[in-house]
């Protein structure tokens, strides 16, 4: 399959606390992605696309193409992923899902539901210097600031987005059982240990009667190349 803008694709396996997900992972080349990129992949092409800037709609194009080749991996071979009120992916029944994508970067993962309730995965690159203090200030709380800067094996701009990745994470792992926005508050980082790649956090809120206030766990963290990290959640 030719894709206008496609580099690579493949097929790795994340680490969970409950196994690994399978994760169909693409990069991309905005300079070369076309409009027509989306009949080439068979992803369908919402009306609301006409009003974004090429770099959205090619994160959506990669995105939705990981996300049907997730699929079909697992029996839905020609399902169309839509967009829900808050944004969020809509799958067909009986499959759990998450998408995440960067300018370079665009990865799924879909499993069957039954012994989990929700899995996540994100993809953020190093935060720019004129974009550390907005993630520092709308994401962080302080307790967790020194926890990432008393940290010296990853360099802070990398733990931060490490940090903000793993809430985004865990948001769309939990998203399916609580069915409602909430905020970076909800959990807190408490430990990000580079060599065993695990950030480990409390649940700071009960969400769902499945995820009381007090629960701690743990989301993976893997590195793409040098600057962008993936996270990767299950429960």
């Amino acid at each position: 399959m030719i894709v206008a803008g496609l580099l690579e694709a493949q097929l790795v396996h994340c680490r969970t606390g409950s196994g690994t997900l399978p994760v169909h992972l693409l990069r991309y080349d905005l300079a070369h992605f076309h409009v027509a990129a989306f009949a080439q992949a068979g992803v369908a092409y919402p009306p609301a696309m006409d009003r974004c800037v090429p770099k959205r709609q090619a994160e959506y194009l990669f995105g939705r193409l990981a996300a049907r080749r997730a699929l079909a991996d697992n029996g839905w071979p020609d399902a169309q992923v839509g967009t829900g009120p808050q944004r969020e992916p809509l799958w067909p029944p009986g499959a759990l899902g998450a998408i995440t994508h960067t300018d370079v970067w665009a990865a799924a993962t879909v499993v069957r539901a039954g012994h989990l309730r929700g899995v996540g995965i994100d993809v953020e690159g190093a935060l720019r210097p004129d974009a550390i203090a907005s993630t520092e200030h709308c994401a962080m709380q302080p307790h967790e600031l020194a926890v990432l800067r008393g940290q010296a094996t990853m360099p802070y701009p990398l733990a931060l987005a490490a940090a903000f990745s793993a809430k985004e994470t865990i948001y769309k792992a939990l998203f399916p059982a609580v069915g409602r926005y909430f905020g970076f508050e909800a959990v807190r980082i408490d430990a990000l240990d580079v060599a065993q790649g695990e950030l480990h956090f409390t649940a700071m809120e009960t969400l769902c009667p499945d995820w009381r206030a007090g629960h701690r766990d743990c989301v993976h963290v893997a590195l793409l190349d040098p600057h962008t990290v993936m996270t990767s959640f299950a429960w």
